[in-house]
Formats: C-alpha cells, structure tokens, sequence
C-alpha cells in the first residue's frame, strides 16, 4: 500500500504545477526580434507601399524588461520607443506585453501570412495603445 502512496503523491504534485511558470529570460528571447506588417496583416496599411510599412523592433533591456521601437523606414524622424515593458503569460498560449500595468499589446505563436501572402508559421504582434496600432509578424 505504501509503495501506491509515493507515486501517486508525485504525480499529484506534477500535475497541479501552474502552466504559467516560465523562465522570463527564455519568453523573452523567444519574443525579441524585427516585426513587419503587411497589407495582408493590416488591411489600414493597403496604400502604402513595402518601403513605406512601419516596423517594430523588440529589444531585450535589463530586469527582463523590453523595450519597442517603432519605426517608419521611409521616415526616419517617426520613430518612436517604448521603454519598461514586462511579460506576462496567459493561459491561452498569448504573451501580453504591459507596461505602467496596462497592456499594450499581445504576442502569439501561430499562422501568419507573409508580404507575398503566404500562411507560415511565426509570431504575431498586437499592438493596440492609445496612439498606437500595429499587427505585425516575425517568421
């Protein structure tokens, strides 16, 4: 009977470890990169041409927090950053980006269609602000 009790407890306690514990240095690398948008992504951005889309970069700062920069290429006196944002992970797969306690955004590993209109595998960022809106993808 007692060898029955010791496996079962381990079990237990495996099983009820949150699925929200994560490494944040591994989330944020997994986040950190170049993220473009499309007019397949944005349908607001139809008009503009590919040199004319804007870009988001994500940078890795100190304490695991991150810092965007956004960016018109066809503009360098548009840009613009977002300085002390944190991560927290969501039970449905997403990663919301917060800062000052609000969120400002979401990154999700999934399908993403390319400029070309191709569906491939990346992650998609959401970045919906105030004064700022951008759905962009990293393959």
């Amino acid at each position: 009977m007692k060898t029955l009790i010791l496996p079962g407890l381990l079990f237990l306690f495996t099983a009820c470890q949150s699925g929200t514990d994560v490494n944040p240095a591994s989330l944020t690398d997994a986040i950190v990169g170049r993220y473009q948008t499309n007019q397949y992504l944005d349908y607001t951005r139809l008009t503009l041409s590919t040199d004319q889309m804007p870009v988001v970069v994500i940078q890795s700062a100190a304490d695991h927090a991150l810092t965007l920069i956004i960016a018109t290429p066809a503009s360098t006196a548009n840009v613009r950053a977002i300085a002390g944002v944190t991560l927290v992970r969501q039970d449905d797969q997403r990663t919301n980006l917060v800062r000052n306690g609000q969120v400002i955004g979401s990154v999700q590993a999934g399908r993403v269609f390319t400029a070309s209109g191709m569906e491939t595998q990346g992650h998609l960022l959401r970045l919906a602000d105030s004064t700022l809106a951008f759905i962009g993808y990293r393959p």
